[in-house]
This record gives structure tokens, sequence and C-alpha cells, in this order.
């Protein structure tokens, strides 16, 4: 699947293209997310773990990795390895210290989804622009059980 983003006033979609026809396949937004799976064009079943330029990453309730998609090692430099039991502070903290109260204090206190623009480090220290999403998953009771992380690149 292949992400485009888009933001408008502070609000970003993600248009959802199909890997081999490019076909739109939905749009994604904080507030709603229908996915076409099964590309109708030319039958491609696609996934949301596809994408050349898209890190996807799970964590605990702390905030430590336990899963990452193939493609971290390609944008951080980083392998899992490297990361499993860390927080994504490892290739981040590259924004003020208020921007990450702000971001805790939505995903953990609010229990909401945010979608924010970072600047993070790779292994190698290049700098690289990113559109983050970070959505909770709660369990049965409201409680955060993880957090799964997508990271669109930008450049």
């Amino acid at each position: 699947m292949q992400f485009t983003s888009t933001t408008i006033h502070d609000h970003v979609d993600y248009e959802l293209r199909c890997r081999n026809c490019s076909k739109l396949l939905g749009k994604h937004a904080l507030e709603t997310a229908t996915i076409e799976i099964k590309c109708t064009r030319c039958g491609t079943i696609n996934s949301i773990l596809d994408g050349k330029d898209t890190l996807i990453y799970i964590t605990s309730a702390e905030g430590n990795i336990i899963y990452a998609n193939e493609q971290l090692e390609a944008i951080t430099g980083y392998t899992l390895v490297d990361v499993l039991g860390k927080t994504p502070a490892i290739w981040g903290k590259q924004m003020p210290e208020e921007f990450y109260q702000s971001f805790w204090k939505t995903i953990l206190v609010q229990k909401k989804a945010t979608v924010v623009h970072l600047t993070n480090k790779r292994k190698d220290g290049t700098l690289y622009e990113c559109t983050s999403r970070v959505s909770p998953i709660l369990d049965e009771r409201g409680e955060v059980q993880y957090f799964l992380g997508i990271q669109t690149i930008i450049n």
C-alpha cells in the first residue's frame, strides 16, 4: 500500500493506494478509517505494513518497542535487536520538551490518537522529517495496553 499525506489547517489525511496499480483504496484521518485491502481493480492484496517509506512499530504501554516492521532499519539505520525494549526516543528526541509533554498527554492521558510532524535522527546522525500517527490500543477496561506508531517519511 502506498501512503501519501495532505495537511489542511492542521488536519492530516492519508491516502492509501494499491501498490500495484495505484488505485485509491481509502483515506485515513484521525476520526475515521476505511481501507480496501484487496484492490477491486487489479486484485492485489495490500497490507498496511507495505511501503518503503513507512515505519510501523508497536510499543508497550510504557513506550518500550515490542515490534517493528522491516522498514525500521532502512529508515532509521537501527536493527530490531538495537531497539527492542527501548523507546522510539532512540531515533527521536529532536523536538522541544513541550512537544513531548503535549504528545504524551494526548496519547496516554486523553487516550486519543494523534498525528504529528517530527524531525528524527538516524543511527548515522542524519536527520529526517516524517509524519507520525500514534494510536493508543486500549483493553476492555479502557486502559492503554499498547501504542501503534506509523511514521511516513517526508524526505
